[in-house]
């Protein structure tokens, strides 16, 4: 699933601490025949349930960064039509657009079919999990507020040392000198094109002084100084230091994008 580009930039305010992000109370999810278009209201599926948008409800993120819907949409189809892309929206009828779906090949729905979903069908995945990547914690707080209305806003971003890869929790390998380093400012705003990204003017990282002799080899971003949630992780090739070394990093991923973690 993609997000509508508003929620792009919205979420990743909230991830850097900008401002914080709650979704609608609601979700309704509109089929569509063809291409939605650019402003995601083409080719409306009217012979299923006259065009109707069904609501959606979604259930707590799992642990491994998903999301799954627990209610049963469907629409009867009068009229023979296909189901090429699914919209959700903020509203039965007008609205806002949320996020998208796209099914492999469109898929042709018979006159008097049934086109449902059960629960756990429908699952937005919003970002993949590898390195480079959006790590489960964040994924898990922006599931939340985008299909679950739930408000998040970080109160930043830090920057924390590894000795092999963090994991996709952001957890693994943890230096020996676990401090964290905050990463300002965040002072403009995302950008307006897709895919939105949201730069901080600060590029380079710095300890000034470490308390460990150690290699280390990957950092990880949290939303907080101390605890918080996993945002990222990079690979930083081998540093070598010993105690009281200043180590500075100048990481790709003082840029987040919304559809990866971008350099």
């Amino acid at each position: 699933m993609a997000f509508w580009e508003t929620i792009q930039g919205a979420t990743l305010d909230a991830i850097v601490g900008r401002a914080a992000y709650a979704g609608p109370a609601q979700l309704w999810a509109q089929i569509h025949r063809g291409n939605p278009g650019p402003t995601w209201t083409s080719n409306i599926a009217t012979n299923l349930d006259g065009g109707a948008r069904k609501q959606l409800i979604f259930g707590t993120p799992a642990a491994n960064g998903e999301i799954l819907n627990t209610n049963a949409p469907e629409w009867t189809a009068v009229g023979a039509d296909t189901w090429s892309a699914m919209t959700i929206w903020d509203a039965v009828t007008g609205g806002n657009p949320i996020s998208g779906r796209w099914p492999s090949a469109p898929i042709s729905i018979p006159d008097g079919d049934v086109l449902s979903f059960p629960p756990g069908a429908i699952k937005p995945d919003w970002l993949a999990t590898g390195a480079g990547l959006f790590l489960n914690p964040i994924k898990n707080k922006i599931l939340d507020a985008v299909y679950r209305g739930v408000s998040y806003q970080s109160t930043g971003v830090w920057v924390m040392a590894h000795t092999g890869d963090p994991g996709v929790d952001g957890t693994s390998n943890i230096a020996a000198d676990a401090s964290r380093v905050q990463i300002t400012p965040w002072g403009n705003p995302p950008t307006t094109a897709y895919p939105r990204t949201i730069d901080s003017t600060s590029t380079v990282i710095e300890w000034a002084s470490r308390t460990a002799t150690e290699v280390l080899t990957w950092v990880s971003f949290w939303s907080e100084a101390s605890g918080g949630n996993a945002i990222a992780r990079e690979d930083i090739g081998s540093k070598s230091v010993t105690i009281g070394d200043k180590l500075r990093v100048t990481p790709a991923t003082s840029r987040f994008g919304t559809t990866a973690v971008v350099g």
